[in-house]
C-alpha cells in the first residue's frame, strides 16, 4: 500500500511541477524562509537572556558581537528576533495568496465542473498541503547535512531514530489490526508523541556527550537542541500531510487530472457492522455476546437477519432452545443512537412498548444490544396505518419515570424552549401581503403565551421512527412493540399527533382513554394539547423549509390561543 501511495503522491508531484512550476518552487522557498525565520525567531530571544544573565558578553559568542558592547548587542538581538517573526507572518500571508492563485491555475487547466461542495477549500488545502510537505522534507534533508557538518553524532542519533521508529511503526502496523485502525484514527497526535520523545532522546544524548566524552561548543550544542526540534516537527507533520492527501485522494484525482471523474465511493464492507452480520460469521461471536450477556451456551443458536428500517443499524433474530433474542449491531457512525436508545431501555417505563433490555456488549468495536424478543411477527407494510392509533395512544398514557424526565431536561431543550420569535422570522420569507404579516407578528407576539402553555402540559414519550419493520406484533396478543428508540424524546402532550383535522378531532378522545391509566390527562386542555401539535408540526416544516406549510398552520394555532383566553 505504501508503494501505491508513493506512486500515487509523484504522479500528483508530476501533475503539479508541469503545470505551476515556478508557484511551486516559489511556495517551497518562502516555506523555507518561514521556517528559517521562525527558528531564527526562537533562538534570538535564548541568546538576550543569557546576556541579561551575564555581567559581560560570553566567550563562546562570536568575537563581533563583543564588539558592540553587551547593551547594544542585547537591544539588537531582541530587534532582530521580532524583525524574523514579523518576517515570518509576512511570508506566511504571501504563501497563503500564491498557493490561492496556483490553486486557481490548476483547476482552470483541469477543465471541470463543480463536482462537489467545498472543492475550491479542498483543492487549495490539498496544493498547499503537498507544498509544505515538500519544503518540509528540503528543510529536514538541509537542517541533517548542517548538522552532518558541525555535529555529525547528533546527526547520526537523529537518522537512527527516525529509521528505528518508521521501521517498527511499519512493522506494527501490518502486524496488528488494532493499531492500524489507532493509526487511522490518531496519526496526528501518535506522529506529535514520536516528534517529543525523539527530541527528549537527543536532548540525553547532548547532555551525556557533554559529561561522558567529546561535548561541541556551546553555541553548536544550542543550535542542534533547535534543529532536532525542528526536525521532529516537521517529520511529524510531513507524515500528517501525506495522509491527509491520502484520505482526500479520490476527490484531488477528480479535480487535478484531466481524465478521471469523481466516482462514487463505496461503503467499506471490511470493517463496521458488515463483516460481523454476515452468515459465515455471525455463530462465533453471538455465542460469545450471549454467553456474556445472559450466561447462554446452547447449541446450536440460529440466526436470521432481521429488517429495521435504519441504515448502518444491523440486527439479527436469535434463537435458542428456551429465548429468543433481538442482537442490535450500531455502526461506528451510529453510537449516539445507540447510547440514547440504551438510556431510555435502562429506566423503568412501566407501559413503553419495548422489548425487555438485557443488556449491551462491544463486539470488536461495535455496540451491540441484547434485548429479549417474544414470539412474533413484523406487520404487513398495509397494517401500519390501523397499528398507529393505537401506539400513539399507548405513548399518551404512559408517565415518564422522573429520573429519566430530569435527565432529558437537563441535557435537550423541549418544544418550549426551542419555540423562539426567530422561528416566526423564518416564516416570515412567505408573509407578502398585509393581513399575512398581521397574522404572525400576531403569532410572534404570543410565543410567551404559547411557552407557558407548553409547560404547563404533561410530558410524553415520542419515537419519530415508527415503520413497519420497527413494530413487533406478539403472537400471545399484547400491544405492539416499537424495536427503534434511537431517537425518541421528551415533549409537551400533543407533540407528535398528527396535525390533520380528523385527527386532531381524534385527540380528546385519545385523552379521555388516557386518563384512566393516567389520571392527570383529566385536566388537560383539548386545546391545549391540540396547539402542542400544531406547534411541534409547525416546528417540523419549518426544519424542512417548508414554509408554506407552517405558514398555513397559523391560523389553527391562532384559533386555540384565542379559544384559552
Amino acid at each position: 500500500m505504501l508503494t501505491v501511495f508513493l506512486r500515487w503522491w509523484l504522479s500528483l508531484a508530476a501533475k503539479f511541477a508541469r503545470v505551476v512550476p515556478l508557484q511551486t518552487a516559489f511556495i517551497i522557498v518562502l516555506t523555507l524562509v518561514s521556517q528559517v525565520s521562525s527558528l531564527l525567531a526562537s533562538f534570538l530571544p535564548l541568546k538576550v537572556v543569557i546576556l541579561l544573565g551575564s555581567e559581560h558578553i560570553p566567550s563562546y559568542m562570536p568575537d563581533s558581537w563583543a564588539i558592540l558592547g553587551r547593551d547594544l548587542l542585547v537591544a539588537c538581538l531582541s530587534a532582530a528576533a521580532l524583525g524574523f517573526f514579523v518576517l515570518y507572518l509576512l511570508i506566511e500571508r504571501l504563501i497563503g495568496g500564491v498557493t490561492a492563485r496556483a490553486t486557481q491555475f490548476l483547476m482552470g487547466r483541469s477543465d471541470k465542473l463543480e463536482m462537489f461542495q467545498n472543492q475550491q477549500e479542498i483543492a487549495r488545502e490539498a496544493y498547499r498541503c503537498f507544498s509544505r510537505g515538500l519544503a518540509g522534507g528540503v528543510f529536514i534533508l538541509l537542517a541533517l547535512l548542517g548538522l552532518a557538518v558541525f555535529y555529525p553524532k547528533m546527526a547520526g542519533v537523529i537518522l537512527a531514530y527516525l529509521v528505528l521508529v518508521v521501521s517498527l511503526t511499519l512493522l506494527w502496523r501490518r502486524r496488528s489490526t488494532g493499531f492500524h485502525e489507532y493509526l487511522h484514527n490518531k496519526l496526528s497526535a501518535f506522529t506529535a508523541l514520536l516528534a517529543t520523545v525523539g527530541f527528549f532522546v537527543c536532548f540525553g544524548y547532548l547532555v551525556a556527550d557533554f559529561l561522558l566524552w567529546d561535548s561541541p561548543k556551546v553555541m553548536i550544542a544550542i543550535l542542534a537542541l533547535l534543529l532536532t526540534r525542528q526536525v521532529m516537527n516537521r517529520t511529524a507533520g510531513l507524515a500528517s500531510d501525506f495522509v491527509r492527501l491520502q484520505l482526500q485522494r479520490i476527490k484531488l484525482d477528480a479535480i487535478f487530472f484531466h481524465g478521471r471523474v469523481l466516482l462514487p465511493q463505496e461503503p467499506n464492507h471490511t470493517k463496521g457492522i458488515w463483516p460481523l452480520l454476515q452468515p459465515a460469521s455471525r455463530q462465533a461471536w453471538v455465542q460469545q455476546v450471549l454467553g456474556a450477556v445472559v450466561a447462554v451456551d446452547e447449541q446450536p443458536i440460529e440466526c436470521q437477519w432481521m429488517q429495521l428500517g435504519l441504515a448502518n443499524v444491523g440486527a439479527l433474530r436469535v434463537r435458542g432452545h428456551a429465548d429468543s433474542y433481538l442482537l442490535k449491531l450500531y455502526d461506528t457512525n451510529r453510537k449516539t443512537l445507540a447510547v440514547h436508545e440504551a438510556t431510555l431501555l435502562g429506566e423503568s417505563n412501566a407501559g413503553l412498548p419495548v422489548l425487555e433490555f438485557v443488556g449491551v456488549s462491544d463486539v470488536q468495536g461495535v455496540v451491540c444490544h441484547v434485548l429479549k424478543l417474544p414470539e412474533g411477527v413484523t406487520p404487513a407494510p398495509g397494517e401500519v396505518k390501523r397499528l398507529l392509533p393505537g401506539i400513539r395512544q399507548n405513548l399518551l398514557s404512559i408517565t415518564p419515570s422522573s429520573a429519566l424526565l430530569a435527565l432529558y431536561r437537563r441535557s435537550k431543550p423541549m418544544l418550549s424552549r426551542r419555540l423562539t420569535p426567530a422561528l416566526f422570522e423564518r416564516i416570515a420569507v412567505v408573509a407578502e401581503g398585509d393581513e399575512s404579516r398581521a397574522l404572525l407578528l400576531s403569532a410572534q407576539q404570543r410565543v410567551p403565551v404559547m411557552q407557558a402553555i407548553l409547560d404547563s402540559l404533561p410530558v410524553v414519550v415520542l419515537n419519530p421512527d415508527i415503520v413497519a419493520e420497527s413494530i413487533w406484533l406478539p403472537k400471545d396478543g399484547g400491544s405492539p412493540l416499537l424495536l427503534n428508540w434511537g431517537r425518541w424524546s421528551l415533549e409537551p402532550l400533543g407533540c407528535g399527533w398528527p396535525e390533520t383535522t380528523p385527527a386532531l378531532e381524534s385527540l380528546a378522545e385519545a385523552l379521555r382513554e388516557g386518563a384512566a391509566l393516567r389520571p392527570e390527562l383529566e385536566s388537560v386542555s383539548v386545546q391545549h394539547a391540540e396547539l402542542a401539535a400544531l406547534l411541534f408540526a409547525m416546528e417540523r416544516e419549518c426544519s424542512k423549509q417548508r414554509f408554506i406549510q407552517a405558514f398555513a398552520l397559523l391560523p389553527a394555532i391562532m384559533c386555540r390561543l384565542d379559544a384559552t383566553e
